[in-house]
């Protein structure tokens, strides 16, 4: 999927009675999630909380390894571990050092000038403020503060640096001479965009930077970059957290910060292995880079180390230590009420084991504290196209406070609202190698979201050419964890993506033969086909679990470089023909589908449109290589009466259309600007293809276009069942023809009214006999046989 989202184009947010959201990934910052790294030398770890109170310590291999008790209780600002390895903390008003074997205190002293900094959305310590401990002196970004402060390890005030512009800092490196840069101090400023780059010799309060880096979109698609973390070393490399569009960015200093590298497959938020959510925070191991880097993954609540070639070394989810003795959760608070402006949600507590003496409860907008506690909340007009949460902190008699246990969020939709989840998707089928796995697509807030995009993740790691609902199991998955996750879409926007529970892969009898692929819908392109716009290459359906690849085209010629599923339109393809190849592969052998053509406009130096011109103007897409496209590119038809959709080459006045080659019987048209044109094809049911043939007046060229025509339905024959120990399940046989289309799929269940869809020649198989009761079998046309009431 490239961590592109494809974008939608109609549907209004239908939301009514009272919602009650179940478990999913973590999806913003708050009191539970990382919001500071720090690492030492040996590569031990420590992330830091708005909760405060202690710091979560990880092992090199990223193993939790107990916690480090804080001197406060105040959010954690930032985080550093010294070279002598003790560990500095940042409260935004103060700052400490602590030995981070066991916590003792070994310094405390307050920022200076003194001052009072709140943990509101304004000063928000995910967002703003930072700390880098050196040898001999700590630089602190401040989170209420436009400066950086300079102090001495004994918290002596050296100098205060007043960073030109407006909006706090975040992210502070130090870098010391090497490969030609000399020794440096890096400072973001989130809301500028903008990194700052200083000379540390002769550092005084009214320097100047010597280099402002903006930082700027990498690709179409990209929103407003926002510099969070930074790291640095003596080879002149940078490193910075773009949170906004969910990357880190490399930069080469010995090039002038040439950015040479991007990670996370940006710009779009996922949980999946190489993939960030909000990366607020970022470290490294020593002064080399080449060590490795740790991130705190806010969104995704886990810390992350990766090479810097991108690859996953680990990732642990990290949630703030409780104190000894505390109450533990067991089951996660919940959010319920109805979603709407004035209706009073509620939290439940969730369940926690061991002796709880109360309950402190808070509320979260979009994971973010906003001042409201106890155990009610009143929806505001603030909450609307957000998602709320609840933030439970159990105490025990003793005085010993769990750690915070978040609800998962609980969407309030606006009427200009990307989907939001409401049951997450679900995995079924056999769960061994062989067998088809299908992935539900889920309920939204949205009930019909316009489009549905799938992936599929082995161990959390996203498996390349899986963007279908069907997954085919190999002997690779054995014993490993499966899941699927669905981003839906509508006019609005994309939503985050909802992800499976896992299922594992178990050793047994392998699935049904399964043939090679079929294609039944042509894929197709999305997207508005302008230059400097992502067109998204939808690869259809088809029938046995293919992985699919892609293959663009301008004017039938293969464009190098775009073979992922999506494509950036630049200046050679405007009013050229562009379509998507995608090749669909089993172990049973390939197949090949292309989409209708698209011809972009836009652009400097004009294109095919022509104002005088019918056809042109508002349906420029009408002009351009000569196509025809049968019911919007669809395999099958069941009823003669179809709608073409025709292009056609600069200088026609007309289309003559025929359902045979030799044009004898043919109708000449008017072009439309509505480029669809009723049809009738030959009426007679068949397997054999039903082929329109296209040409125009006024200009030379010819298309064509196939589908299937079935009209008839399916028939049931006979169908046994027959318990299968290997099974542990009652599986059916089915004895059913199709004269057509042939058949696709099965409907079956305990009642007409309640049933499920399996893939034909798939098992159909339940524990339950009940739920085998009645059965259907439907074409690829769309014909349905009758009801079979089977009795076992």
């Amino acid at each position: 999927m490239g961590g592109a989202l494809r974008h939608a184009l109609t549907t209004a947010v239908v939301l009514v009675g009272v919602l009650a959201v179940p478990a999913a990934p973590a999806d913003a910052v708050s009191t539970g999630r990382p919001i500071a790294v720090a690492v030492a030398a040996d590569g031990t770890s420590y992330a830091g909380f708005a909760a405060g109170g202690r710091v979560l310590r990880l092992t090199p291999d990223g193993d939790p390894d107990g916690s480090v008790t804080l001197d406060r209780d105040d959010p954690v600002t930032a985080l550093d571990v010294d070279p002598a390895g003790t560990l500095w903390v940042d409260y935004g008003d103060s700052i400490s050092q602590l030995d981070p074997a066991d916590g003792t205190l070994l310094a405390h002293f307050s920022h200076r000038p003194s001052l009072s900094c709140p943990d509101d959305a304004a000063h928000d310590p995910g967002t703003y403020g930072g700390i880098k401990a050196t040898a001999d002196a700590i630089y602190v970004a401040g989170r209420c503060a436009r400066t950086v402060g300079v102090y001495s390890p004994l918290g002596d005030l050296e100098l205060t640096l007043d960073l030109p512009g407006s909006g706090y800092p975040r992210g502070i490196a130090v870098s010391r001479a090497g490969a030609g840069v000399p020794a440096r101090l890096y400072v973001s400023l989130p809301d500028a965009g903008k990194v700052l780059v200083y000379d540390l010799a002769g550092l005084k309060a009214t320097s100047d930077p010597v280099r402002t880096l903006r930082i700027e979109k990498d690709k179409p698609g990209y929103v407003t970059p926002v510099p969070g973390g930074l790291a640095a070393d003596a080879k002149g490399q940078l490193v910075v957290t773009d949170v906004a569009n969910n990357a880190l960015y490399f930069y080469d200093g010995t090039k002038d910060y040439h950015f040479y590298r991007t990670l996370g497959h940006p710009p779009d938020p996922a949980p999946d292995k190489g993939y960030l959510d909000d990366p607020s925070a970022i470290d490294q191991a020593g002064e080399s880079l080449d060590a490795h880097l740790w991130v705190a993954d806010t969104g995704n609540g886990r810390v992350q180390r990766w090479s810097t070639d991108g690859t996953t070394q680990w990732m642990t989810n990290a949630q703030p230590p409780a104190d000894e003795g505390a109450p533990v959760n067991t089951v996660l608070p919940a959010v319920e009420g109805s979603p709407a402006v004035g209706q009073e949600l509620t939290c439940d507590d969730g369940a926690w084991e061991g002796d709880v003496a109360a309950y402190v409860e808070s509320w979260l907008r979009d994971g973010r504290a906003i001042g409201a506690t106890g155990p009610t909340h009143t929806i505001t007009s603030a909450d609307v196209s957000t998602e709320l949460s609840c933030s439970v902190v159990a105490t025990s008699a003793t005085g010993a406070r769990s750690a915070p246990a978040v609800s998962d969020a609980f969407p309030i939709p606006g009427a200009t609202s990307p989907p939001y989840v409401v049951t997450r998707p679900e995995i079924s089928g056999v769960t061994t190698p062989g067998s088809v796995l299908h992935c539900s697509p889920g309920t939204w807030t949205d009930p019909s979201p316009e489009s549905s995009v799938h992936g599929w993740l082995r161990d959390g790691q996203l498996l390349a050419g899986t963007n279908a609902a069907d997954y085919l199991v190999t002997a690779s998955d054995l014993y490993h964890r499966l899941t699927c996750r669905v981003v839906a879409s509508n006019a609005y926007g994309a939503s985050r993506p909802a992800v499976s529970d896992a299922v594992v892969i178990e050793d047994g009898g392998s699935g049904d033969e399964v043939g090679p692929p079929s294609n039944d819908r042509r894929p197709s392109i999305e997207g508005t086909a302008t230059v400097g716009s992502v067109l998204f290459c939808d690869p259809g359906t088809w029938e046995n679990a293919p992985l699919f690849s892609y293959t663009w085209r301008r004017d039938g010629d293969a464009i190098g470089g775009s073979q992922g599923d999506h494509h950036t339109v630049v200046a050679d393809d405007r009013g050229a023909s562009l379509t998507c190849e995608v090749t669909g592969t089993n172990p049973a052998g390939a197949a090949t589908a292309t989409s209708p053509a698209v011809v972009p406009t836009g652009g400097s130096g004009g294109g095919d449109d022509d104002p005088d011109d019918p056809g042109t103007g508002s349906t420029s897409t009408c002009r351009g290589r000569p196509s025809v496209a049968i019911d919007h590119g669809h395999r099958y038809a069941r009823d003669p009466y179809v709608s073409l959709r025709i292009r056609a080459p600069r200088g026609a006045t007309g289309v003559v259309i025929s359902n045979d080659a030799s044009f004898r019987h043919a109708d000449t048209r008017g072009l439309t600007r509505s480029c669809a044109y009723p049809w009738t094809l030959d009426k007679r049911s068949s397997r054999t293809p039903k082929t329109v043939w296209v040409r125009f007046t006024g200009a030379s060229g010819k298309a064509s276009d196939q589908v299937v025509l079935d009209s008839a339905a399916p028939h049931i024959r006979r169908i046994t069942a027959r318990w299968r120990d290997s099974w542990w399940s009652w599986v059916l046989t089915i004895h059913a023809s199709d004269r057509g289309t042939g058949i696709a799929k099965v409907q079956v269940g305990h009642t007409r009214g309640d049933t499920r869809w399996v893939p034909w020649r798939h098992p159909v198989n339940d524990v339950d006999s009940s739920k085998l009761r009645w059965v259907r079998v439907w074409d690829h046309a769309g014909n349905a046989s009758g009801w079979y009431r089977l009795r076992i």
